[in-house]
């Protein structure tokens, strides 16, 4: 299955630059770097966007590709749309949509995990 990711930071702050924001590093927790091995152990081809620079305290998986999401939303335009008020979700949506029409991907969030692909009876039993 093809799915499409992404992951970038929101403005710290009001006054930051456009050059800050995208060569500010921003790195995975461990719980990211679980889903992302779920995603691997369940045979998945995962392409995780990002408008920025992975900082390394986490490793990524050498099976997930990491890209650029430049190629579906400019990171001028993703700035100046996080400027104006957008979240950071907006950004990541216009990626995964993009991406996934290009590449017939699921589009789903990073922090949601692959549990039930492992554990189906068991999501049953909380879902009742």
């Amino acid at each position: 299955m093809n799915i499409s990711l992404f992951w970038s930071s929101n403005l710290r702050k009001d006054s930051e630059t456009f050059n800050h924001w995208r060569h500010r590093r921003i790195s995975l927790s461990t719980f990211h770097e679980a889903t992302l091995l779920s995603h691997v152990k369940a045979g998945n081809t995962v392409r995780l966007y990002t408008s920025q620079n992975f900082y390394e305290s986490v490793p990524i998986p050498p099976e997930i590709s990491v890209e650029d999401g430049h190629q579906y939303y400019p990171a001028e335009d993703a700035f100046s749309a996080l400027k104006r008020g957008h979240s950071i979700a907006h950004i990541s949506d216009v990626v995964r949509l993009r991406s996934a029409v290009e590449h017939e991907a699921v589009v789903m969030d990073i922090d949601l995990s692959l549990i039930h692909i492992s554990e189906p009876t068991r999501l049953r039993r909380i879902a009742y």
